[in-house]
């Protein structure tokens, strides 16, 4: 879109609530317009020389100083350059948003925030349809008389437009599936997803003689527990995925692994274990909590080592990885006129 004898081009676009614009999530619906102004080459274009700060910091590049302002960030490494002579405008959509959504095995509970009287909730899936009006309290209890539809979107909107929505095989930001727990259902989706940044696979428990082993095994540990927690599932060949189930029986692995942890990370973060079958073979399953501390891995006394957890692999780790991992756990606040 453009206006006569003006060189503001810009074009909108229509997000649904808790969606992510850039470091932030907004709570409700919002409509952003990309605005690109029109001017000389050189302005529109990123500058690529220092930035020599007079009585502040400088900066080897404009995306460092680009981060430094909004986000307090003096990260260097892992930044896009910013976008010269483009600007972001986001409003928004007060009218109405998913606040909470909590699917159970017969009904789902819908909570909607916002100030129009009168949307509308729709269920729609390939099988089945449900349509009504958002009552005056803004809460709403759909029946699942056959429980959640496959392929089911849920949408909130007033006439033809669509104010927010959810699809539960994408967008289920702000969901929670109050379900019936099936282990082995939950074990066989974690393992068919394959080694990532949050699950590691080990063929065998480590012997408590064999250092290199403990070390493979326990710097995964450390780098979920310092990061956002993960999954070491025991019994399963690395990279492959094979399921080929561990020898030791319940109380001997769970003993195995508890003693090695409190002696091999420092400090020892908290986990959960669970024993279970699969296959007609058992397994291990260490689930790792995040701490929000620095963990170490002490396989010789005194000298502790550092990692980090890169995608499905574990690298030692710098100074400056330890202060990215730090850094990473600040994200900005939602400004408070969104609130």
């Amino acid at each position: 879109m453009e206006s006569p004898g003006n060189p503001v081009r810009f074009n909108l676009t229509h997000a649904p609530s808790l969606q992510a614009h850039d470091r932030l999530r907004y709570p409700l619906p919002t409509a952003k317009f990309h605005v690109t102004l029109d001017g000389p080459q050189g302005i529109r274009d990123t500058p690529s020389d220092f930035f020599v700060g007079d009585g502040c910091a400088s900066f080897a590049t404009s995306a460092g100083a680009f981060n430094a302002f909004l986000y307090n960030d003096f990260r260097e490494s892992g930044m896009s350059p910013p976008s010269m002579g483009v600007a972001e405008v986001i409003f928004a959509d007060t009218r109405g948003g998913f606040e909470e959504i909590v699917v159970r095995p017969t009904s789902m509970h819908i909570q909607v925030s916002g100030n129009d009287s009168s949307l509308r909730v729709e269920l729609s899936s390939p099988t089945e349809r449900a349509d009504t009006p958002l009552p005056s309290g803004r809460f709403l209890e759909l029946p699942l008389v056959n429980g959640l539809p496959k392929a089911c979107w849920l949408w909130l909107k007033k006439g033809t437009e669509w104010i927010d929505y959810r699809s539960f095989d994408g967008h289920a930001a702000s969901v929670t599936f109050d379900l019936p727990e099936d282990p082995i259902a939950g074990l066989t989706a974690l393992i068919s997803q394959g080694e990532d940044q949050q699950l590691e696979f080990k063929s065998t428990l480590p012997d408590k003689r064999d250092k290199d082993a403990k070390r493979k095994t326990f710097k995964s540990v450390a780098a979920f527990a310092q990061d956002a927690g993960g999954h070491v599932i025991f019994g399963v060949e690395d990279r492959t995925g094979v399921i080929l189930g561990i020898e030791e029986d319940e109380e001997a692995a769970k003993q195995r692994f508890e003693s090695m942890i409190t002696s091999v990370v420092r400090p020892t973060p908290s986990f959960e274990l669970a024993y279970q079958e699969l296959d007609g073979k058992n397994l291990l399953v260490a689930k790792i909590h995040p701490s929000g501390r620095i963990h170490s891995v002490v396989i010789e006394t005194d000298r502790p080592e550092y990692f980090i957890r890169r995608n499905a692999s574990t690298f030692p780790a710098r100074p400056e990885d330890l202060e990215q991992v730090i850094a990473a756990r600040h994200t900005p606040a939602i400004p408070s006129f969104l609130q």
